[in-house]
C-alpha cells in the first residue's frame, strides 16, 4: 500500500515564508516510520533539491521525491539519480528568464514573492500588502507567460505557477512512480494526500483505483458553501482530513497498522482504526 504526500498544507502548515515550511520533529518521526514500512513519495511543486532539504530525510531508502510538480523525480533509479522530463529540461533556460523577469516585476507589488523551483516558477501573493493589486500582478505574470514560448500558467493556493507547457503533472508523476516501483497492479491500493488545486490531478489519477484524501479545514468548507458551492470544494478526493495534525495522526495509525501486519497492500480500504479523523467529502469526485 504505497503512500504519496504533498508538502505545504499537508505535511507542514502553510506559512508566510515558503522557505520556513519545515517538518516538525513529530511529523518527521512518523514519516520515517511510514517510509520504512511502505514505499512513500513526496510530490510537490517545490524544486526537488529544495524539497529534500526541507524534508530532511534525503538518505532514507524508502522515500521518493517528485519535485517541480513531478518534472524532476528521484528514488526509483537508485542512488542520487533523478528523472527529468526531457521537455522540462529543454524549457529550463526559458524558466530562468521567466524567473528573472518576474523578480524584477514583482518588486512593484509589496509582499509578493517569486520562488524558483528549478523546473517551475511560483509567484506567491499570500502576503500581498494591497490585495487590490492582485489583478495587476496576475496581468504581469500573464505578460511573461505570453512573451516566452513553452510555458503555461496554473493557479494554486495564493500562488501563480509557471510550468513547462506539456501534459505532465502530479497525477502523471504518481502513476510513473507506481509503475517504476512495480506497484501498478490491481492488488495495490495507492493513497494520495494533498490540499492544493494541483493535487486534484493526483486525486483524478487514483480515482477508482486508490484513495485520495484532501486536507481541508471545516472553515474552508464553510467558506466554499458561503460562496454558493453547497457541496464544498469540487474534488476528486474521496475522504477529507482537517489539518496537518490530522494528517500526522492518520499516517501514524497507518504506520501502526503496517507494523502490526494489519495493512499489507491489499486492494481494499484501510481498516477503520487506520482512518483516523478522515470523513467523506460531500462533493464526490469526477
Amino acid at each position: 500500500m504505497p503512500c504519496s504526500l504533498s508538502t505545504d498544507g499537508t505535511l507542514t502548515p502553510i506559512v508566510k515564508d515558503p522557505d520556513a515550511a519545515l517538518l516538525s520533529a513529530e511529523m518527521r518521526k512518523v514519516l520515517t516510520e511510514l517510509a520504512t514500512l511502505f514505499p512513500t513519495a513526496i510530490v510537490s511543486g517545490r524544486g526537488r533539491v529544495k524539497l529534500q532539504s526541507l524534508i530532511g530525510l534525503h538518505d532514507h531508502q524508502g522515500l521518493y521525491y517528485a519535485g517541480s510538480h513531478g518534472f524532476d523525480i528521484s528514488g526509483p533509479m537508485g542512488g542520487d539519480e533523478s528523472l527529468r522530463r526531457k521537455e522540462a529540461s529543454e524549457t529550463l533556460p526559458v524558466l530562468k528568464r521567466a524567473s528573472s523577469q518576474l523578480v524584477a516585476t514583482v518588486a512593484d507589488f509589496s509582499g509578493s514573492q517569486v520562488e524558483d523551483n528549478e523546473l517551475a516558477v511560483s509567484v506567491h501573493y499570500r502576503n500581498l500588502v494591497d490585495k487590490e493589486q492582485l489583478p495587476a500582478l496576475e496581468s504581469c505574470v500573464d505578460t511573461v507567460v505570453n512573451d516566452l514560448p513553452g510555458l503555461s500558467k496554473h493557479h494554486g493556493k495564493c500562488v501563480f505557477e509557471l510550468r513547462p507547457e506539456t501534459d505532465w503533472h502530479k497525477g502523471k508523476a504518481v502513476e510513473y512512480l507506481l509503475d517504476a516501483l512495480g506497484l501498478g497492479g490491481p492488488d495495490v491500493l495507492p493513497i494520495y494526500i494533498g490540499d492544493d488545486v494541483s493535487d486534484e490531478d493526483a486525486f483524478k489519477a487514483l480515482y477508482g483505483r486508490g484513495l485520495g484524501i484532501i486536507v481541508m479545514s471545516d472553515a474552508d468548507v464553510a467558506e466554499y458553501r458561503a460562496k454558493g458551492h453547497p457541496d464544498g470544494r469540487h474534488t476528486a478526493a474521496t475522504m477529507r482530513l482537517c489539518n496537518t495534525d490530522d494528517v500526522r495522526g492518520f499516517l501514524g495509525s497507518f504506520a501502526a497498522a503496517g507494523r502490526e501486519g494489519r495493512c499489507k497492500g491489499r486492494s481494499t480500504p484501510p481498516p477503520a482504526s487506520v482512518a483516523g479523523r478522515a470523513v467523506t467529502v460531500e462533493s464526490g469526485g469526477t
